[in-house]
């Protein structure tokens, strides 16, 4: 349902982009991105690396975890990003998706469109969810011919290196380049404590950084010290080894953990609004509270399925 409404959002501010005039105003945003769709994210860069967090959370704990599934799911969401025209957020999604169907394929035994087994967590009856997803595909075919032609265009010109110099000739990503070298430059200075919350927006008010530094890492390096980074890598590379891993991703669904690992460390070296995102920031404490109680999470799926060769229990009739 949130890809889909992210989805609408994204296709009403590209046809009527004044809707969203009234509360630009009041956050001090923009309502124009030279044609690019924002939505409801109000920032086209934004709504995608959000899309992929909500994309990678959208099958968990479905009863019905297939290959065909998942397929659907990655489809849905690498079109979502591709109309917002974030090229960084297209590779994103390309390498998590491609994460994805390795990992649903393993799981499934490689046989498209196959389920687990049935005394496996997550086997359940079919159909499952197949409105909310037919909603997706109905919005999803809607979408303006044109939208999905200047995804395409911003995707091509990263991949076009003919001019010999693709970097600079762009100047969005020569001017993140600089802004890039102008951050680390202050790190240096203070790698230790960083210079606090709200620091990048005084220096830039002051004239001292030039644009942010479209860098998670960086940016939370320039804000709270290197401690902090090395601090929140360790903990993305905890989640992925912890021991109870395979337990939870065995009932919240094949890679779980491993994808939104991947999602984070993959956007965060093209956004600087990363750990600002309350999509992420939900998926991820959830992921560590059934890191830190797997028993509880196989424990109420136990409990909700009946024991091996017992038939569920019957509610006697109530007497006349």
């Amino acid at each position: 349902m949130a890809v889909g409404v992210t989805l609408f959002g994204l296709l009403l501010s590209a046809a009527m982009p004044e809707l969203f005039a009234a509360v630009a105003r009041l956050t001090e945003s923009r309502d124009q991105f030279n044609g690019r769709p924002f939505g409801f994210f109000m920032q086209p860069n934004m709504a995608a690396e959000n899309t992929i967090y909500m994309s990678v959370l959208w099958l968990a704990g479905d009863r019905q975890v297939s290959v065909a599934r998942t397929w659907f799911r990655v489809a849905v969401m690498c079109a979502t990003v591709l109309i917002t025209g974030s090229r960084s957020g297209s590779a994103a999604a390309l390498l998590v998706g491609l994460l994805a169907l390795l990992q649903a394929g393993a799981a499934a035994g490689g046989e498209c469109g196959t389920t687990r087994g049935p005394d496996a967590p997550g086997r359940g009856r079919g159909g499952g969810g197949d409105r909310e997803l037919g909603a997706v595909l109905s919005v999803l075919s809607t979408s303006r011919s044109g939208l999905v032609a200047f995804g395409l265009e911003r995707v091509r010109s990263v991949l076009e290196f003919s001019s010999g110099n693709q970097v600079s000739a762009d100047g969005s990503g020569a001017e993140r380049l600089v802004a890039m070298a102008q951050y680390a430059s202050f790190i240096q200075q203070r790698p230790l404590t960083g210079y606090g919350l709200g620091a990048n927006d005084h220096y830039k008010l002051s004239g001292l950084l030039i644009r942010s530094s479209h860098n998670t890492y960086l940016e939370a390096g320039f804000l709270y010290g290197l401690p902090f980074v090395l601090f929140w890598v360790g903990l993305m590379v905890a989640m992925t080894r912890h021991p109870a891993r395979a337990e939870v991703e065995a009932v919240l669904g094949p890679g779980l953990v491993l994808q939104l690992m991947a999602a984070l460390a993959v956007t965060a070296l093209t956004s600087n609004t990363t750990l600002d995102s309350r999509v992420l920031q939900t998926g991820v404490g959830a992921m560590l509270g059934a890191l830190a109680f797997p028993g509880r999470i196989l424990a109420t799926r136990a409990a909700a399925r009946p024991a091996p060769g017992l038939a569920p229990a019957v509610p006697a009739p109530e007497p006349a």
